[in-house]
């Protein structure tokens, strides 16, 4: 058990050349509220870390950590301010399918995922979150969202920018809908791969229609792989870009139909000549054989 002054509001543990991982011990100290233990080598956060009922900040940012326990945050149901980027913690986010890392701090109110590594989130990671207002999942490897937020009644800022996101698939589509109706949500995604094709169409024009829920929408760029181009600068030109891109999909869709009805046609007709040529062969090999 480590023993604090009952009148200490703020520790600061940062920058200061600890190493090591965090195991389960034990803190006495009522009076504490911020903890800041950022820039240091605490590698591994094992816990669970007893005492920190009544802490609302903690800062963990920047201490090239890649594993934390399903049980470190076990007792941090005060949080409100939890710090976390700059780890490597993506891989322990991953195997954690039932989110049970974050089950008990159900007090937070901002929470910095960002550049973590991360390239899955389970559905249920944030399961608990009501009070949740900003997530921040910037700079990470993330190729989907699909976390649960409808319970998040007071969420208005959605970080989601430097990942590879080509879309937003039309579960989540529906779940921002039904927040933007809710709250002042902004998302943030610029600097992601934005597919623009026929196949992403649906989410090109979404994104038009919800513009303004979503920051430096003018400024967003189609990724390299994009097969049509789309025009962010403004609004009718983005307008524009949905009206074109739909029309030309349709008119391409329906070539692709000819194509592949003509393909089935003389695919057809191949087995049907094949078949009248073989009947041929063999009446031809039957009068030959009579004849002899």
């Amino acid at each position: 058990t480590f023993e604090f002054p009952k009148t200490l509001n703020v520790f600061h543990g940062n920058m200061s050349r600890l190493y090591g991982d965090i195991p389960e011990f034990k803190i006495n100290a009522p009076g504490l509220r911020e903890i800041y233990m950022q820039d240091n080598l605490l590698y591994s956060w094992d816990g669970p870390v007893h005492g920190i009922e009544n802490i609302e900040i903690a800062n963990l940012s920047n201490n090239f950590c890649s594993h934390i326990s399903k049980s470190f945050l076990e007792h941090a149901r005060g949080l409100r301010i939890l710090l976390m980027s700059k780890n490597n913690l993506g891989r322990s986010l991953l195997n954690d399918v039932g989110g049970e890392i974050f089950r008990n701090t159900v007090s937070l109110e901002f929470l910095d995922l960002s550049d973590n590594n991360i390239t899955v989130l389970s559905a249920h990671m944030f399961n608990n979150m009501n009070q949740l207002r900003a997530l921040n999942l910037r700079k990470n490897q993330l190729l989907t969202v699909n976390v649960k937020m409808k319970h998040m009644r007071n969420i208005n800022y959605i970080n989601l920018e430097q990942n590879r996101l080509a879309t937003i698939e039309s579960e989540s589509r529906t779940l921002f809908k039904r927040l933007f109706q809710t709250s002042k949500l902004v998302i943030y995604f610029s600097e992601n791969p934005i597919l623009c094709s026929c196949d992403n169409i649906d989410f090109l024009e979404w994104i038009t229609i919800n513009r303004l829920h979503f920051q430096d929408f003018f400024h967003y760029n189609c990724s390299f792989s994009s097969s049509h181009e789309f025009n962010f600068m403004s609004v009718m030109s983005a307008k524009a870009s949905v009206t074109s891109m739909k029309e030309t999909c349709k008119s391409s869709i329906g070539i692709y139909m000819y194509i592949a009805i003509a393909t089935g046609v003389l695919f057809l007709l191949s087995i049907v000549v094949g078949i009248v040529l073989v009947k041929k062969i063999k009446c031809n090999n039957r009068n030959a054989e009579t004849s002899v």
